[in-house]
């Protein structure tokens, strides 16, 4: 098959993105880890060891004849609770439904392809991919006849015979399938409609944004102030926090996350708001609210996550090159979105201890070096079993945070500013102790500060107009990492 698309790997704004096409992987439950080694296959072309914690979602971003759109891939929750709302299926236009040979999986082909084609809302266009997973070749040219009989009723569908070398071959017919769903869905014609009411949109759009390009620091210091409010007599200031990184990466953002809250793994990584908690200063009140960075957003949906944020936690993987390459990216991503203008950084590679290092160490230093000279930053390394010593010094850089950003005088306009105002915040009283553990213990609030509004000089790019030229930097080891950004 000619290359009829190219695969992006640099962020991409939101604005240049045409169109979306939804996959989902189904399955028996006996092929949820079958349908993780298939969607990595389509995620990464390199043949990499695939993560044990792969998100149940991936992205990618795709040029398909010469128009750019995404490509989601989502893995069928099998053991999602049935009073949950849960709508997998909804737009998807290409089911990879997957049976393993070993057991009777088989059996259910029509039935999970009847589920899609229901909920799906594109019955008509729906392409579906059968994959057998079979563990030789002996049965390529001569399928079992239940087999072909329970595949042969499935419309618009292809068959595929996976066997451990065949990956490549997989691949292949999945992005045939993915350009097909392009041709059928998203004309040149339509696209091109698409892109001009964009692009007229971002014409309005940088004239409300022009005069603050040239906000000042005392604008800025506004805004800030918009994070302070008053219980009774005690000062409380919000601290937002953003982790985020490649969405290959963001089961680890959620790890990060769990562990520095001291909340338990366990409660998986589809969390979209972690519980806050409360820093007790000689003079304030922190609370601090960690978000993970939402890949799951769709193309065209409002979504700030910058918006008041002054910590940035950057992660990537020692086993995923992209994560690495994309750090300085997602760093000068929050410096344009940002609508406060001052960020700190915290930067977490994970090295898992059953995971191969492919980023060298050296590399790590030249990265922290090249962005140092620009801002500032902290680094941490998790093994998977340090998750202590990571709390310890995030913490350690939240102390630093406040001292730099809450200072003396921006205290005084703090109190002059919130001395009056009526609202209040119901706080829990328990007793902070100088032990870490209890101080930073979680206190779950019902929302944010009623007193943050939403800056009208903000829009929609909270404050500056997007330059798409990525960060250029070049590694000078000999490792496989030596690549220009």
């Amino acid at each position: 098959m000619s290359m009829e698309y190219t695969e992006i790997k640099q962020i991409i704004s939101e604005k240049d993105i045409l169109y979306t096409i939804k996959s989902c992987f189904i399955g028996d439950s006996s092929t949820i880890e079958d349908r993780k080694v298939l969607m990595w296959n389509c995620f990464n072309n390199k043949q990499q060891k695939m993560p044990e914690d792969l998100s149940q979602n991936l992205a990618l971003v795709l040029n398909i004849k010469g128009k750019i759109g995404r490509v989601t891939l989502e893995n069928y929750d099998n053991f999602v609770n049935r009073n949950s709302s849960y709508f997998p299926f909804k737009n998807v236009t290409i089911a990879v439904v997957v049976f393993n040979s070993q057991d009777d999986s088989y059996k259910n082909i029509k039935n999970w392809h009847g589920e899609v084609s229901r909920y799906c809302g594109s019955y008509d266009i729906l392409q579906t991919i059968i994959v057998g997973m079979f563990p030789d070749e002996t049965y390529h040219q001569n399928l079992p006849e239940n087999i072909q009989m329970a595949i042969s009723s499935i419309p618009n569908s292809k068959f595929f015979y996976y066997y451990p070398s065949g990956t490549d071959e997989f691949r292949k017919v999945f992005f045939s399938t993915v350009v097909k769903i392009r041709e059928l869905l998203f004309s040149d014609e339509k696209l091109n409609e698409i892109q001009s009411m964009k692009q007229k949109r971002t014409v309005v759009q940088k004239k409300i944004i022009a005069p603050q390009v040239t906000s000042t620091i005392s604008s800025s210091m506004n805004r800030k102030l918009k994070l302070a409010s008053r219980n009774e007599d005690e000062l409380v200031i919000l601290l937002k926090a953003i982790v985020l990184g490649d969405e290959s990466v963001s089961n680890s953002c959620h790890r990060i996350t769990q562990h520095i809250l001291g909340l338990p793994e366990a409660i998986g990584d589809d969390i979209y708001e972690y519980p806050q908690h409360l820093i007790q200063k000689e003079n304030m009140t922190i609370r601090l609210r960690m978000d993970v960075y939402n890949h799951n957003i769709p193309s065209g949906k409002s979504y700030t996550p910058y918006f008041n944020t002054l910590i940035s936690i950057i992660v990537f993987r020692y086993d995923d090159k992209e994560s690495f390459k994309n750090v300085v990216n997602w760093y000068q991503e929050t410096q344009r979105y940002s609508n406060l203008q001052s960020n700190h950084y915290f930067i977490v590679g994970c090295q898992y201890n059953d995971t191969e290092q492919i980023i060298k160490d050296q590399d790590t230093e030249n990265l922290l070096n090249y962005i140092s000279k620009q801002k500032e930053i902290q680094f941490f390394k998790v093994t998977g079993s340090n998750w202590d010593d990571l709390t310890n010094k995030f913490f350690s850089f939240v102390d630093d945070v406040c001292r730099i950003e809450f200072s003396k005088e921006f205290l005084e306009q703090c109190a002059s500013l919130t001395k009056n105002t009526k609202h209040t915040l119901t706080l829990d009283n328990t007793q902070h102790t100088n032990d870490r553990n209890k101080q930073y213990r979680p206190f779950i609030l019902d929302e944010e500060n009623s007193n943050i509004e939403r800056d009208e000089e903000s829009g929609s790019l909270l404050g500056r107009e997007r330059n798409e030229e990525p960060m250029e930097f070049e590694y000078s080891t000999d490792s496989c990492c030596c690549i220009l950004f």
